[in-house]
């Protein structure tokens, strides 16, 4: 199967050619959607819009929990916000269970700005031949959503998960902050601050 699009966007005229289940993204601020208009489609196309909302409170939070987000330059060990076009940034996110932490199966879920790209199999946890993990195999993405799920039954610790992201795009761009879930108290969530990134 393939097909093609055509569209416009801030006056500009573009074709994608789809071939063999192939995609393509277009990322448009939402104060510029107007501007994209479709001109053409060929073939078996379909296509999916997201958008990103403030989450509405959906149980209680946790505070046997608590999650930080840094980001990296790739090389460094320093934490910036700030970027150059082709940098490979390095995202960390470090979650620390207290002893009174509920246990079981957890969630946790990052969200990159629109200036960054993630990596494919690049996420891991770390220490994972330690407790009998694989790598990628215990994290999906969805867009821009990155999901970790982890078995925690060593409490009073803490745990660092990790991935790369590639720079795509110029801009000044917010992520929310990374959510963390109990999968069987779905009521008990933990929520990290929401970062700004700078791509120069």
């Amino acid at each position: 199967m393939s097909g093609s699009i055509t569209y416009t966007l801030f006056g500009e005229r573009h074709t994608r050619e789809l071939k063999s289940g192939g995609c393509y993204t277009v990322r448009i601020p939402a104060q510029s959607i107007n501007e994209f208009k479709l001109i053409e489609v060929t073939g078996d196309v379909g296509a999916v819009s997201t958008y990103k909302k403030p989450m509405t409170e959906i149980g209680k939070l946790d505070k046997d929990i608590t999650v930080r987000r840094r980001y990296y330059k790739e090389g460094s060990d320093n934490s910036t916000n700030t970027f150059e076009q082709g940098d490979l940034v390095r995202v960390q996110i470090w979650i620390n269970y207290t002893a009174k932490a509920i246990n079981g199966s957890y969630s946790v879920t990052d969200y990159l700005p629109a200036g960054l790209e993630y990596v494919d199999n690049s996420a891991k946890i770390s220490g994972a031949s330690s407790f009998g993990y694989g790598y990628f195999r215990y994290c999906t993405v969805q867009g821009q959503k990155v999901t970790f799920y982890d078995y925690n039954g060593k409490f009073n610790r803490g745990f660092l998960y990790y991935y790369y992201a590639r720079v795509i795009n110029p801009g000044t761009f917010t992520a929310e902050g990374p959510f963390v879930q109990n999968l069987t108290a779905k009521d008990y969530y933990t929520v990290g601050e929401n970062s700004t990134v700078v791509i120069r």
